[in-house]
């Protein structure tokens, strides 16, 4: 049980962490985009070793919007694709559904209106189902 504890400790420091940086990228305060992005690939082999996928997602969403903030647009949205894989594989709707957020987002802010509506339509249809399901 011990071992179990220590999981846990380990992954709410690695959140908090996480976290930390999430908001600094969000407010784009003090980006050091190289340092950065070795510290989430440091962060995600973490949360891989602790087994903890939620938060592996969580990270890299936050590698997603380092590459959108800083201009890497390309690579931003080719890591929120990846995410949305990772989440349909790993059946984690929440994240899937914040990694299509974050991509119509994206796409709008890019101007692509049309790619950010069909991602929207494809949440509410999706999000009907799910409430006409329960």
């Amino acid at each position: 049980m011990a071992g179990s504890s220590s999981k846990n400790f380990r992954a709410i420091l690695l959140q908090q962490r996480a976290d930390q940086l999430r908001l600094r990228v969000r407010n784009s305060d003090a980006i050091d985009f190289e340092l950065d992005a070795l510290l989430i690939q440091q962060y995600r082999a973490q949360a891989r070793e602790l087994g903890d996928r939620d938060l592996e997602l969580h990270i890299i969403g936050i590698e997603a919007q380092l590459h959108l903030v800083t201009g890497r647009t390309e690579d931003g949205l080719s890591i929120l694709n990846e995410g949305i894989g990772f989440a349909l594989a790993w059946e984690l709707r929440e994240r899937w559904v914040d990694f299509k957020t974050a991509l119509a987002r994206a796409y709008s802010d890019q101007g692509d209106y049309a790619a950010a509506q069909d991602i929207d339509a494809e949440l509410r249809s999706v999000l009907m189902e799910s409430v006409a399901a329960s």
